[in-house]
């Protein structure tokens, strides 16, 4: 886990420090738990300020190439989730239209705001693959993406049909909303995540 996500979580949701300590520690715990080394849990947040993708960017240090208006935004109404993801590397290659199509009901992709958060959590991911986040839209069709180029992080699109070697979206398999009442106590925290994950 990467200091930096708890730091930027911190700042940007107003969180104390005894309630980062508390996610700190509950995510250090589950994610030790999962055998399957493809999959992690993370925790994201959502704003209805319109300034939170610009401000998340700048603090994550990822350059956005377009114009970030049009971007799909996402309407969570919970402040908070914990997401469970597969990154299997099965999907390299594969373009976004076609790992779309191979969603299962119960499984979606990443938006813009969970693709930061998942970059500033598992900071070695970039240098696996780019990462297709097919929960969000550019303009009308396009595909948001963030990737490594030299020393760099970037924000871009790509067509829905193009595929790449290097490029795959990792899959959102379960998630739970939280509140900032729920990171009071470590033991409440992974008790309600811990069902996410049984279920």
């Amino acid at each position: 886990m990467n200091s930096k996500y708890f730091f930027i979580l911190q700042s940007l949701a107003d969180l104390s420090s005894s309630q980062i300590s508390v996610i700190k520690k509950v995510l250090n715990n589950i994610n030790k738990s999962i055998s399957d080394p493809n999959k992690f849990l993370f925790l994201t947040y959502y704003s209805t300020n319109k300034r939170i993708l610009e401000k998340l960017l700048e603090k994550a240090e990822i350059d956005d190439l377009l114009p970030l208006e049009k971007y799909s935004q996402d309407n969570n109404k919970f402040a908070f989730k914990a997401i469970l993801v597969d990154d299997d590397t099965s999907r390299l290659g594969k373009s976004p239209s076609l790992q779309i199509k191979q969603l299962s009901k119960t499984q979606r992709g990443l938006n813009v705001n969970e693709g930061i958060w998942l970059t500033l959590f598992n900071k070695n991911i970039l240098k696996k693959h780019s990462i297709d986040l097919i929960d969000s839209l550019y303009s009308r069709e396009c595909i948001p993406t963030i990737y490594s180029w030299k020393s760099e992080t970037r924000l871009s699109a790509i067509c829905p049909d193009v595929s790449d070697f290097m490029c795959a979206a990792p899959i959102i398999e379960k998630e739970i909303e939280l509140s900032v009442g729920d990171f009071k106590d470590n033991v409440v925290l992974e008790k309600k995540i811990g069902k996410l994950l049984n279920n």
